[in-house]
């Protein structure tokens, strides 16, 4: 397995989560408050999902080398970039609604193909679960310390669409990095098995994004609202999250279903019993901890998710669609809370 790609995913995931420290601001600043927060991010989403369909039912990874289009994802995502930064310097909701539809195109685009060569290897999955939470974690804290030591916040989004114009022309320029789909031949799974297996693979990925969704989005606002901390907190409660969900995959054994399981379902209570007392105590060590607890959990099961999903194909072209459709139905889970959140939080 190629380093390279992880490092592509990481860096793609990264730069989505870019935003996730100054929603709180950018809700402040807006006459709609969270409401602006949770449209900006859900606009992410949909975007999202609508490149994976897209790639899904047009076929193009067939009649498309992947590295071309992961290329092109790069590109689209530095003009989003670009659009991010215009929209924070000049405190346009317009500019920054486009831009998260921009590069929420980019990421929809690349994750697939993306994790689908990383699959082909010896726990390749695990790497693809890091590389695509623990990159939202370390993009949110990247750009919060950035900002936390003077740069400016449209700075931050202007770097980071030019390191993916840099990925971009280095992916061109590589022959070797995301090989080409050979489609196999091997029989497939029977249809009720791969049936079972993908709508298993659908509710995993919409739960575990549901909650990571919340964390990255609306919920360290209300942290920061009921203790302070500013957008460095709120991004360190993202990274905290996102971290733990990367990082919980690689230190678990895949070959331990029933343990992994366990260890999901026990570590949700009690992330979400110390992130709840730690707001309710304004501690933020326990909120950090809490997060990272309940940030394992979800990436424990976005990453069964997966791996479900590739193994209800044989063929490599359609372990992309499967892996679209599941990482589409994550993405949907990151919108519905994130659109029914705010009515909850009025109510």
């Amino acid at each position: 397995m190629s380093a390279r790609e992880v490092l592509v995913l990481t860096l793609v995931s990264a730069f989505s989560a870019f935003p996730s420290p100054f929603y709180a601001d950018i809700a402040a600043a807006s006459a709609w408050g969270l409401w602006t927060s949770a449209v900006l991010f859900a606009a992410h989403g949909v975007a999202v999902i609508v490149a994976m369909t897209w790639l899904r039912r047009a076929g193009m990874a067939r009649r498309v080398p992947s590295r071309s289009l992961v290329v092109v994802a790069l590109l689209v995502d530095a003009v989003g970039g670009v659009l991010l930064a215009l929209g924070m310097s000049a405190a346009g909701v317009g500019l920054l609604l486009a831009g998260r539809v921009v590069t929420g195109l980019a990421l929809g685009l690349a994750t697939p193909l993306l994790t689908e060569t990383l699959a082909r290897h010896a726990r390749g999955t695990a790497w693809a679960t890091a590389a695509t939470l623990g990159g939202v974690g370390m993009g949110a804290l990247a750009a919060a310390m950035l900002v936390a030591t003077g740069v400016a916040v449209p700075a931050v989004f202007a770097a980071g669409a030019s390191v993916l114009a840099l990925v971009a022309l280095a992916v061109a320029l590589s022959p070797t990095m995301v090989p080409a789909i050979v489609p196999t031949t091997a029989a497939p799974p029977s249809a009720s098995a791969r049936d079972r297996a993908l709508a298993a693979a659908v509710v995993l990925v919409f739960v575990a994004n549901g909650l990571l969704g919340l964390f990255t989005s609306l919920v360290p606002a209300v942290v920061v609202a009921a203790i302070g901390g500013g957008s460095l907190l709120a991004g360190a409660v993202v990274a905290a999250t996102m971290i733990g969900a990367g990082a919980a995959r690689l230190a678990m054994d895949a070959s331990r279903p029933r343990v992994v399981a366990s260890v999901a379902v026990g570590s949700l209570g009690a992330g979400c019993f110390l992130f709840t007392a730690g707001v309710a105590a304004h501690q933020g060590p326990a909120v950090i901890l809490g997060s990272v607890i309940l940030g394992a959990s979800c990436g424990l099961g976005y990453d069964a998710g997966l791996r479900m999903a590739i193994g209800s194909k044989v063929d490599a072209l359609a372990r992309v669609a499967a892996l679209a459709r599941a990482q589409r139905a994550g993405q949907l889970g990151l919108v519905v809370p994130a659109l029914v959140f705010p009515a909850l939080a009025r109510a």
